[in-house]
């Protein structure tokens, strides 16, 4: 059987299975007519999850998946039932998301509220063996409790979670959240078949403290809870700023002296100069050319210095590599669920 996402034409011959075996189950309940029957009233949660369940059905052959897992987990809170849970899997299977697939599939076979052929059993654990190779499980530590964890946006749990969970392949934004804010964020890289452990260590600067504001005898530091005093990432500017004008001054300097060499060589050339007057205009000429050398040095320095900030000094502001799995995850795992994501019960 191929693994891959059941065509259109496969999608109306399941449905045609559903339809007749929708027919065929009432007749098979009624058994032989010779034979007494005790009559059993069912309860008004049993009408009304046998209603979503039928519901689900019929919004899973018309390919409305979404209504489809919406009455399924209706019919589930209703009157929990493992063939119910069977289909919310196949639903989510269906959706492609295969942590929440196997995770129905699961808690399907660990129920014992209704009864499932071994037949339809063996087909749930066959296909629950293929998603937890195509699934990771993350197991989630925190030193503090009582915090929100939140995975992709999506509420997990409370602190300390109480169990590992499956997360479909790929890149995950774990949160915790505490007093209404975000104090700490990991990005998490799960392979198919992995286990994943992830802490979620508090930023100091950033988890909430219960006690009580600074000053009120709890012995808090002034000077070591200050923000730090300047920004590391403001030096490189201020050094690239500074070479720049150092260079507009040489070049300034550089010009003055070309303009007093040249003046004093027209002074040379004038007939009754002084010989005070030209050894001024050298002078001049000297000075300049000194201010343009020196200028020219500190420019120097000073650009060799901003490159290295910028370029080559390790930033001091380089987060902290959160936890990941050996070996890629770029190219997302082919959805191979099987017959299973089409396979449905039909009767509740």
């Amino acid at each position: 059987m191929n693994a891959s996402r059941c065509t259109a034409p496969g999608r109306r011959q399941v449905a045609t299975l559903i339809a007749a075996c929708l027919i065929a189950a009432p007749l098979a309940a009624s058994g032989d007519d010779s034979k007494p029957v005790a009559a059993s009233t069912p309860s008004a949660a049993s009408i009304d999850a046998d209603k979503h369940f039928r519901a689900g059905v019929a919004a899973f052959t018309a390919n409305d998946l979404r209504i489809a897992l919406h009455e399924f987990e209706s019919a589930q809170a209703s009157a929990p039932h493992a063939r119910t849970l069977f289909n919310i899997g196949a639903v989510h299977a269906e959706l492609g998301d295969r942590a929440r697939a196997l995770d129905a599939y699961e808690r399907g076979l660990g129920d014992t509220t209704g009864q499932t052929s071994s037949a339809r059993r063996a087909e749930v654990e066959r296909e629950v063996a293929l998603l937890r190779t195509q699934v990771a499980t993350l197991v989630v530590t925190c030193p503090r409790s009582g915090a929100e964890v939140r995975l992709d946006g999506e509420r997990v749990g409370t602190t300390p979670l109480p169990s590992a969970f499956y997360v479909n392949a790929g890149v995950h934004r774990l949160e915790a959240i505490q007093s209404g804010r975000v104090v700490a964020t990991r990005a998490v890289t799960a392979a198919g078949g992995a286990t994943v452990g992830v802490e979620i260590a508090f930023d100091a600067d950033a988890a909430p403290s219960s006690a009580p504001p600074q000053g009120a005898g709890t012995g808090a530091d002034p000077a070591r809870d200050a923000p730090p005093k300047g920004d590391p990432a403001i030096l490189p500017w201020v050094l690239w700023g500074g070479t720049g004008a150092l260079a507009v001054a040489t070049t300034v300097a550089g010009v003055l002296a070309l303009d007093q060499s040249s003046r004093l060589a027209h002074a040379r050339n004038q007939l009754g100069a002084s010989h005070d007057d030209l050894v001024a205009r050298d002078g001049r000429v000297r000075d300049f050319a000194s201010a343009t050398d020196v200028l020219l040095i500190a420019t120097a320095a000073t650009a060799c210095a901003a490159v290295y900030v910028t370029l080559l000094r390790p930033s001091a502001r380089t987060p902290a590599r959160s936890s990941s799995l050996a070996g890629s995850s770029a190219l997302a795992p082919t959805l191979s669920v099987g017959l299973m994501a089409l396979r449905l019960d039909a009767s509740f």
